[in-house]
């Protein structure tokens, strides 16, 4: 609802809202797997070449980057569907990549965090464990709706620029 609220577009009927959405969801399982997966494989792989110092700088650049890339695939995904109108792929490209480095770089946060306040004491890190992931969910909430208003905007203007306003009848139904 938040997209079709952002493109002013009207809601989607209830069968196809749980259609689109279920296959969002499972496409979000996946993507996380591989995302993970990337990531264990990468740290792994650097045990080989740690010997050299130069590298190894390099490389967690090199991980962090190939860890982006299915969070950038997984917010074009979004971007591209969620809203229930024709949104334009290259008007998605820009804010998938920057909504895909502000996760990664929100989630490094939130794990080193949730690291620090553990080290302090079992009853208070246990404790924290639920507000900052509450805190973790609303930031991620936030970078996903920014980028999404993001897509609209680029999508807007450059059509109300060139005199080609999207009409209500572009949308899917």
């Amino acid at each position: 609802m938040a997209f079709d609220r952002i493109w002013d577009v009207p809601k989607r009927k209830l069968m196809k809202s749980i259609r689109d959405y279920t296959i969002l969801m499972f496409i979000f399982v996946i993507l996380v797997l591989l995302t993970s997966s990337i990531s264990v494989l990468s740290f792994l792989s650097l045990e080989y070449v740690s010997w050299i110092k130069e590298v190894e700088v390099l490389n967690t650049i090199v991980i962090h980057a190939i860890a982006i890339v299915p969070m950038f695939v997984f917010f074009m995904i979004i971007f591209y569907s969620l809203p229930n109108t024709y949104v334009r792929v290259r008007y998605i490209v820009i804010p998938s990549l920057i909504a895909s480095v502000g996760m990664a770089l929100l989630q490094y946060i939130y794990f080193e965090t949730q690291i620090w306040v553990a080290s302090y004491n079992v009853i208070y890190g246990s404790l924290a464990a639920l507000p900052l992931f509450l805190v973790w969910l609303q930031y991620s909430w936030t970078i996903c709706l920014f980028c999404a208003v993001l897509c609209y905007v680029s999508q807007t203007v450059y059509h109300k620029e060139a005199g080609n306003v999207i009409q209500n009848n572009d949308k899917r139904e």
